[in-house]
């Protein structure tokens, strides 16, 4: 080739990396930024409800665990009322020591029944119902304590129909309880469960008094004569039948008999006497033979003993009228022979009379 030929060599041209626009370049760092900032709002929206979910399910295990723990609370506090009430109802062979012990069990386990409840641990929507359930359990903590402390009077000698009457006005405490619980302590329990859609939790219910007649001191020294007994001998009741009974109640001087179907004048009456026979198969001791008369001013009580009945015998009982209500006007007079150590049934031992003065 010549020299002259193509006196111009041809190379290739070199490029430089291609660049984009500003505007591309902006468009992609912002695009990219987006999906991050998606993806970390993303993050944090399930992180929260996760924080949700956990939550809800803590509150929802506290709700039963309070729930729960209340319902063993109750379910030993609804026991207690039985028992305490059944033990006045039926003292079978029980004496005025036993019942009184028994009591004091039962104010004890009431007392304990209030630490429990303190102790509970409460999700925020039922500090409410602690603090009612914890005033529900005060009043049945402080009933019972009262009438412990009354109940060896109510079942003695001495005056046991005042202790009676205070009995009854003590059963107010278990009344309260009964409508605080209801009221207060089961309806926010009631309104969490609801509130949270929580299935399958029953809520305790209670109830310590059974029923008003309880709150009726007449009721109330009506039941507790049933376990009341005359002192006896010392040592073991004897076997067999015992028991005593009104067979007769009448005025003195007049001698005239008293009915409990209608109205009996005292007008110009001395004494009370009563006839009062050992139905039983043993002798019995210390009968305690005792009358009341209410409904007109203050209520007059008496009574008198019979040291010593055999079996079948009848004796009289005269219990002279220290004073009478003012004349012209109305009362009861209620009769009643204490029960002795060993008798079992006692619905002969109580008589009830309207009078006249």
């Amino acid at each position: 080739m010549n020299k002259d030929q193509g006196s111009e060599q041809t190379y290739p041209q070199r490029r430089g990396p291609q660049r984009t626009s500003g505007g591309d370049h902006r468009t992609e760092v912002m695009q990219r930024r987006a999906v991050l900032g998606g993806g970390v709002v993303l993050l944090l929206i399930v992180v929260v409800l996760l924080a949700k979910g956990c939550a809800a399910a803590g509150k929802e295990r506290g709700i039963k665990d309070f729930v729960n723990q209340t319902n063993s609370i109750i379910t030993q506090s609804n026991q207690s009322s039985r028992e305490f009430f059944d033990l006045l109802r039926t003292p079978g062979d029980a004496g005025a020591t036993e019942i009184e012990t028994s009591i004091n069990e039962q104010r004890s386990l009431a007392a304990d029944l209030v630490r429990q409840a303190n102790n509970l641990d409460t999700p925020g929507d039922l500090s409410e119902a602690k603090r009612y359930l914890i005033q529900t359990l005060e009043f049945r903590r402080d009933g019972l304590t009262q009438i412990s402390g009354l109940i060896g009077q109510a079942l003695g000698d001495q005056d046991p129909e005042t202790a009676s009457e205070q009995i009854a006005a003590d059963m107010q405490n278990f009344l309260t309880s009964d409508v605080i619980y209801s009221q207060r302590a089961y309806a926010y329990m009631s309104n969490a469960v609801k509130q949270n859609k929580i299935e399958g939790q029953t809520i305790p219910a209670s109830r310590f008094l059974p029923s008003l007649d309880w709150l009726d001191p007449a009721i109330v020294d009506d039941v507790l004569s049933r376990a009341r007994g005359g002192s006896g001998s010392a040592g073991p009741v004897a076997p067999g039948l015992h028991g005593t009974g009104i067979t007769g109640v009448s005025a003195s001087p007049s001698g005239t008999t008293l009915t409990e179907g209608g109205t009996n004048s005292l007008s110009g009456a001395k004494a009370i006497a009563i006839d009062v026979t050992n139905q039983g198969e043993n002798e019995e001791k210390d009968v305690i033979v005792s009358i009341q008369l209410s409904g007109a001013g203050t209520p007059i009580r008496l009574q008198d003993s019979i040291s010593k009945i055999a079996a079948g015998e009848t004796q009289k009982v005269t219990i002279s009228l220290s004073r009478t209500p003012a004349k012209g006007s109305t009362a009861t007079l209620k009769v009643e022979v204490r029960r002795v150590p060993g008798e079992e049934n006692t619905d002969n031992n109580r008589q009830s009379f309207p009078v006249t003065f």
